[in-house]
């Protein structure tokens, strides 16, 4: 299945994907409303039927297409059968970009391939990490981070492949670890460093500073 994708010069709309309450994805809505003469977010895309984003991005004025996936005994065939049905919902939207968002899910190379931009040679799709990328992938950052004991640790956006937390980086900051941190105030210093990252990140898109 092939998608064609909008241009990547003058507005852009991008696509959201998240699995769970999605602070970075509200927070990338609420920049778009900021900005609505440079990008919009068309649509939130998500697998949870129950996931509280979902009434927080219909308030926002933003579509949703919920496309739980569905496992059965051939796991291969569930995750392409999954893909080709967020393939085709986009296909409505003309979208840019994906950013991800809190998506629970690793996306395949067959996927990602419809998001492949020559100009520049990487995926038009973006994530966001609570690391220095490439320490401490996978689903718990903050608290690897936090467990090791570093010193600094960050937040890291990254362009996507089919590995985990491997694509290209894009942006990074970092910020201290201090003696009195409990796990929660380590955890909330980086959500606001999310927050701040992803809206730079977006920002160089749309202005083609990539």
């Amino acid at each position: 299945m092939e998608l064609i994708l909008g241009g990547t010069l003058g507005f852009k709309k991008f696509a959201i994907f998240a699995s769970g309450l999605g602070s970075n994805a509200l927070n990338l809505i609420s920049y778009a409303r900021e900005n609505a003469d440079k990008f919009s977010i068309e649509v939130l895309v998500t697998d949870k039927e129950d996931a509280p984003v979902i009434k927080e991005a219909k308030k926002l004025g933003v579509a949703v297409e919920v496309i739980p996936y569905i496992k059965t005994e051939y796991p291969k065939l569930d995750k392409k059968n999954h893909e080709e049905k967020i393939l085709e919902a986009l296909k409505k939207y003309n979208i840019s970009w994906i950013i991800l968002a809190g998506y629970m899910r690793i996306l395949s190379s067959d996927f990602l391939s419809n998001f492949y931009d020559i100009s520049f040679k990487r995926n038009r799709v973006l994530n966001i990490h609570p690391s220095l990328l490439p320490d401490f992938p996978g689903k718990d950052g903050y608290g690897d981070a936090f467990a090791a004991g570093v010193p600094v640790t960050g937040v890291t956006v990254h362009f996507v492949d089919s590995g985990v937390d491997a694509g290209p980086i894009f942006l990074q900051r970092s910020f201290e670890r201090h003696e009195s941190d409990s796990l929660e105030d380590f955890i909330s210093r980086g959500k606001k460093i999310e927050h701040e990252l992803y809206r730079e990140a977006v920002k160089l898109v749309i202005e083609d500073r990539i």
